[in-house]
């Protein structure tokens, strides 16, 4: 007997593979939380299965389960092994389609990608087509104005289909391109870790210059996110120790990376980011300001609020300003 296949394209089973929106308006309302639809939608919809738009049911569930609280709970249920294999072999051009993809906003042009699904298994190919056509199907891309091409390929574009997915899309997705594009030295990021940890603002500014100059090749520091992208990619040694987020709203605002210690007793920091767009004829002075402003902003807008409210008590921000690959650190308590 031949088995038949259903993917996320077919229209048959396709509400199946999760929650649709009059099953989870029932949910809501048998919960009493009629109100809160709005606000599940904004976070766990989005993905478009054979023209059905789909709630991520694991994630509705666990919304539920947890007096409504809204975050990223379905990230957390396994880990993407062959994703640094295929961004690999992607090559930078994929890196800059997922920052388009992941800054879109209506009224921008859409990427537009072939998807060959046909590449369920990861080992079968290394080449950008392959990493976008995983990610879709391991839910972190969502499609629209999808075209049949035949044999298991799609002509789609590409979103990010929800606030679930955008709140760890850099640490999860972006942040592989610095690890498989930068051979790192093992040393420099022990001393990096020391650094912030020590609060030795000298040694942390020494050991980011030697960084970039020595890691970054295709990464295009004149790239908006680029310098994020670049000190994420870097934190993910860290990951043993602290919860690594970014751009995630705190305070009066968004941070640009937080590392939160496992342990309460531990320091946590904030991390808040600043690019000079025109070189200075000033470097060091332009660079140090920009650093200052960062701490300040940071303080001003109380972004160490989350942490603050999990019981960590010592923290430290930590304002980085960079021009292409010259850099500044300023530290100071929040």
């Amino acid at each position: 007997m031949e088995i038949q296949v259903y993917t996320t394209f077919d229209k048959k089973f396709s509400t199946y593979f999760g929650f649709t929106e009059g099953e989870v308006k029932a949910i809501a309302h048998l919960y009493g939380a009629d109100e809160k639809y709005q606000e599940i939608s904004d976070w766990y919809e989005g993905y478009n299965f054979g023209g059905n738009l789909i709630f991520n049911p694991w994630s509705v569930l666990m919304y539920f389960s947890n007096d409504c609280e809204a975050k990223a709970y379905w990230v957390d249920t396994s880990e993407n092994l062959p994703l640094p294999k295929l961004v690999s072999g992607a090559g930078p051009d994929a890196m800059e389609e997922l920052l388009q993809i992941q800054n879109w906003a209506p009224g921008k042009k859409a990427v537009r990608k072939l998807l060959d699904l046909s590449v369920i298994d990861p080992n079968m190919g290394q080449s950008s087509a392959d990493l976008f056509s995983f990610l879709t199907m391991t839910g972190y891309l969502k499609t629209d104005n999808v075209v049949d091409e035949a044999d298991n390929t799609y002509d789609c574009d590409l979103f990010v289909p929800n606030k679930e997915v955008a709140e760890t899309f850099d640490e999860q997705i972006i942040s592989c391109f610095i690890r498989s594009d930068s051979a790192v030295r093992d040393d420099l990021l022990l001393q990096l870790q020391s650094s912030i940890v020590s609060g030795n603002t000298v040694l942390f500014q020494s050991v980011l210059r030697q960084l970039l100059l020595e890691t970054v090749r295709s990464f295009n520091l004149t790239l908006e996110n680029s310098p994020h992208m670049f000190m994420l990619g870097l934190f993910t040694c860290l990951r043993g120790n602290y919860y690594i987020t970014s751009n995630r709203e705190s305070g009066e605002g968004r941070f640009d990376i937080q590392l939160e210690p496992r342990q309460k007793d531990e320091i946590g920091f904030i991390l808040e980011l600043k690019t000079v767009k025109k070189e200075p004829k000033r470097m060091k002075q332009t660079l140090s300001a920009a650093a200052r402003r960062a701490v300040n902003q940071s303080r001003a807008k109380e972004y160490a609020t989350d942490m603050k409210k999990r019981g960590i008590e010592n923290i430290r921000i930590y304002g980085v300003a960079f021009y292409q690959k010259n850099v500044s650190v300023v530290m100071a308590q929040s």
